[in-house]
């Protein structure tokens, strides 16, 4: 009994290191990111933030609707290619200056006013700060990341084999280590469905803020469905055991 319970605790905990080590390897890289703002909706909610905080710069109605019609056609593609660029270690000043031309067109018939130049210099820095602050992830340190790269290959081999081996010797070790897993992968998604820990987190503004926290709840998701099938497996596969 001591030795079962000793093998369920060594495999649950090897399950629980790989899965873990392949998440921190893949944490915010560029696929990862991509797969968030889609599953988020974190255009739509960029769109409309900052059409509500380009709204209160401008001067007219004729404008809002001017830019309105930029943010549809422009925003989702310069969310992109502000991704694209961090990865690829370069500047948004292509982005930042096909919105300058543009704000130049709009407010063409208000060059005479002599606040316009500090207009426009606001409503660039509205727009460029809050498409996709990406940048603010490298205050965000994550040690050992090529150590724990290599792991990521390894442990997860180590785990399968010692799965194998103890499916032929002892099948309900294996079992009771998937329904362990299960169990503390769907905990942390159980509890914020009671209690929304994140609704308050804050870190540099609003669309950066949205992006951490939808991120957090997307690997809780995530775990969460891996944690369901871990524990729903071993029931079926007993139940066919049973049947036969």
């Amino acid at each position: 009994m001591i030795k079962k319970i000793f093998l369920t605790f060594i495999l649950t905990s090897l399950i629980v290191l790989s899965f873990a080590l392949i998440s921190y390897t893949n944490l915010f890289s560029e696929d990862e990111i991509k797969k968030v703002l889609k599953k988020t909706s974190y255009y739509d909610y960029t769109y409309k933030y900052i059409s509500d905080a380009l709204e209160m710069e401008l001067p007219n109605e004729e404008l809002d609707y001017a830019f309105s019609s930029y943010l549809k056609e422009e925003l989702n593609n310069d969310i992109d290619t502000t991704i694209n660029n961090y990865f690829a270690k370069k500047n948004n000043k292509e982005i930042e200056e096909k919105f300058k031309q543009n704000l130049d067109l709009k407010l063409e018939k208000y060059n005479n006013n002599s606040n316009i130049e500090s207009l426009k210099k606001d409503l660039t820095t509205v727009y460029i700060n809050n498409i996709m602050p990406i940048s603010k992830l490298d205050k965000i340190k994550l040690p050992f990341r090529y150590k724990a790269k290599i792991m990521s290959y390894i442990m997860p081999l180590i785990t399968l084999a010692l799965i194998i081996f103890l499916t032929f010797k002892d099948k309900e070790v294996v079992f009771n280590a998937f329904i362990s897993t299960g169990i503390l992968f769907i905990l942390p998604k159980s509890y914020l469905t009671f209690d929304n820990f994140f609704a308050d987190f804050y870190f540099y503004n609003k669309t950066f803020s949205y992006f951490i926290t939808n991120y957090i709840y997307y690997l809780f998701n995530k775990y969460f469905i891996i944690g369901l099938i871990l524990i729903i497996l071993p029931l079926i596969l007993r139940n066919i055991n049973i049947s036969k």
